[in-house]
């Protein structure tokens, strides 16, 4: 009897798209600012003589473009500051594989020790596409601490609970704001949304993604302060919150370039937000060693 299922292995086709839920948390009392992220497949070209592809998003991010090629369900990554490929997804692990994470968009700055590890695989099909799946828990150590979050990869689709790029869920320098897990993934083959949505962007325009200002914080984490950099001519006010929500800074009169001084600051998460003259507010996590 014939098989209704067919074999996929190709990893990123050209047009292939994800869209995943982004979410800046502003300052209280204010809601959070929300939209949706885009990435694309985009063309196919070459890096030291490697066929890949070039995956890039039409809004402005940290991370963009990557570039990827899989060989036989094993996808690597192109990583500028190493100038080669680095293991991004392997189809063919079995439970107990483990490998780094990717160094991207900067070398790891949150944690001692990042890794994926598999703790099962399988199978699944997608409109006719027979998929494996990978069931992993990505690790994260920091000072002898380990944080440990599960999810599941799919061939073609990559993460279901993250990010297309699994990364420290405290890099902020990945993209301004936070990415939440894979709302659709479309090619030539397949058309997936996850359960529960009606709509890929969420009804969220594309304004919504890029009107805010963003902020940019260096270094991020710290240890004694920060340098707080805003585009030329932004006009507004800054304010930074603890973890509770507390006013610790501001408002200060928005400049271009400041230093903020967080000696005498407990160690945690701070929430930086800045307040436009016109427009929404943006805000960024900073974290005070």
């Amino acid at each position: 009897m014939l098989s209704m299922t067919t074999t996929a292995q190709q990893w990123a086709p050209i047009g292939a798209t994800w869209h995943y839920p982004w979410t800046i948390n502003s300052g209280p009392p204010n809601p959070p600012i929300s939209g949706y992220h885009l990435y694309e497949s985009l063309l196919d070209t070459f890096i030291n003589g490697q066929a890949t592809r070039k995956v890039d998003s039409p809004f402005a991010t940290n991370d963009g473009p990557f570039y990827t090629h899989d060989v036989e369900g094993l996808i690597f990554i192109y990583v500028p500051s190493s100038d080669s490929f680095d293991t991004l997804f392997n189809f063919n692990a079995v439970p107990g594989d483990r490998w780094s994470f990717v160094p991207l968009p900067f070398p790891l700055a949150c944690s001692d020790e990042s890794w994926v590890e598999v703790v099962d695989t399988g199978r699944t099909v997608v409109d006719g596409l027979s998929l494996r799946w990978l069931a992993v828990d990505n690790h994260n150590i920091l000072e002898d601490f380990e944080y440990v979050v599960p999810d599941t990869i799919i061939e073609r689709l990559g993460p279901k609970n993250s990010f297309l790029l699994p990364h420290e869920h405290c890099n902020t320098a990945v993209s301004p704001g936070l990415i939440g897990g894979l709302l659709c993934y479309e090619d030539a083959d397949i058309n997936y949304m996850r359960p529960g949505i009606t709509d890929c962007t969420l009804g969220m325009g594309i304004t919504n993604r890029s009107s805010p200002i963003v902020l940019e914080l260096f270094p991020n984490p710290g240890i004694d302060g920060f340098d707080l950099i805003l585009p030329i001519r932004a006009q507004g006010m800054t304010t930074v919150y603890d973890a509770r929500g507390a006013t610790v800074l501001g408002p200060l009169s928005g400049i271009s370039a400041t230093h903020v001084d967080a000696t005498t600051w407990p160690t945690g998460l701070y929430t930086v937000r800045f307040t436009p003259v016109i427009g929404p507010a943006s805000a960024v996590t900073w974290m005070k060693w």
